[in-house]
């Protein structure tokens, strides 16, 4: 995920520099105004635009809860399962947690496994229960 974001920075700046430049000139009149020299600067500026959504979007898609939270989250790219009800719990733990998502999923998947059969609020609230009692440790 770092190659990527860091590929599509690096695209979008470029990206901008050039086209910064190219409607520089253009406006300065030291180009000429044909198709090419048109054409260009908006290419470029859709292409940071698709950029520039993609990257947004997959922000987004990181921080997703799923709409059922019944269906058990995975290890690959899936959506994280979140308590449905009781979301200062959720608030409270990404806190203690410096707001590693990742972290606080896999702390409720440890506690899925160890106390199975629980609810979904069980689990959230027992993992803020264990960082509690590990920070006043």
């Amino acid at each position: 995920m770092r190659t990527k974001l860091f590929i599509y920075l690096l695209t979008l700046f470029i990206s901008g520099i050039i086209f910064g430049y190219l409607l520089s000139q253009l406006i300065q009149g030291t180009l000429i105004p044909n198709l090419a020299n048109v054409l260009t600067p908006l290419i470029l500026l859709a292409v940071m635009v698709i950029l520039w959504q993609d990257l947004s979007r997959g922000q987004r898609r990181a921080y997703q809860t799923p709409v059922d939270s019944t269906e058990p989250a995975t290890d690959n790219n899936s959506a994280i399962v979140t308590p449905t009800g009781n979301t200062p719990i959720k608030g409270e733990i990404l806190a203690k947690l410096t707001g590693d998502m990742t972290v606080a999923a896999e702390l409720v998947e440890q506690a899925k496994r160890n106390y199975p059969g629980r609810s979904e609020e069980w689990y959230w609230q027992k993992v803020m229960d264990d960082l509690q009692n590990k920070q006043q440790k």
